[in-house]
């Protein structure tokens, strides 16, 4: 995520500890420090384990600004299994509290609706090593390896819940497996894509994309 002085910015969020976790390492020194051992990290932002969603959606807000001034974006979780990425952007089947995701399509379709042309939206997942097309049933081939992700399906959304409706019937056919740190992991990257025309204010069309990218676990 970018704001207008930076290309890249990097946050970091912890999760919440669970019974079964060792004690943590890990302490914030301030909301851009966090401590290992005896050394200090730095990054654009550090979300203690208490922070919500909607503190996460706020602090990548820009990238609504970016997208609807004409610039590509990409959103981008990493981090180990079990870490948070899926529940972060909010790409699970079941999504109990909108991710980054949502919480972004609400904002694009409210505060940019006057710019918006036309949006499309593809959702793919690469899963050892082939790219599934998650908008189409397994049924009408699915699981027919992609050459490229410019060949994935893409729906015409008009509003918000056009483009949730996309995501969530993607969601279902995501490949997730049980393992000792989640019982429900997502085990591929998942991509979800959306492909903007707008009108600037300066009269001129751009074609922006906004990516949301679920990496599989680290490790």
């Amino acid at each position: 995520m970018a704001s207008s002085a930076e290309a890249i910015t990097v946050l970091l969020r912890v999760r919440p500890c669970t019974q079964n976790d060792a004690p943590t390492c890990l302490t914030a020194v301030d909301d851009g420090t966090v401590r290992v051992g005896g050394d200090n990290f730095q990054f654009g932002h550090v979300f203690e384990p208490a922070a919500s969603q909607e503190d996460v959606f706020e602090q990548c807000r820009c990238v609504v600004e970016t997208t609807l001034g004409g610039f590509n974006s990409t959103v981008l979780a990493y981090g180990q299994t079990g870490s948070g990425k899926t529940h972060t952007l909010g790409t699970a089947e079941d999504c109990a509290h909108p991710g980054l995701i949502q919480n972004t399509l609400a904002a694009l379709f409210s505060s940019g609706a006057q710019h918006l042309l036309s949006v499309e939206a593809s959702f793919v997942e690469i899963y050892q090593e082939k790219i599934k097309d998650l908008l189409v049933p397994a049924s009408e081939g699915a699981h027919e390896k992609l050459t490229s992700f410019g060949k994935a399906t893409k729906w015409k959304v008009a509003s918000c819940e056009q483009a949730l409706g996309v995501l969530a019937n993607g969601a279902t056919r995501r490949t997730v497996g049980a393992t000792l740190m989640n019982g429900a992991s997502s085990r591929s990257h998942a991509v979800f894509a959306l492909e903007i025309e707008i009108s600037a204010e300066d009269g001129r069309r751009y074609s922006p994309k906004l990516m949301f990218v679920d990496l599989a676990g680290s490790e």
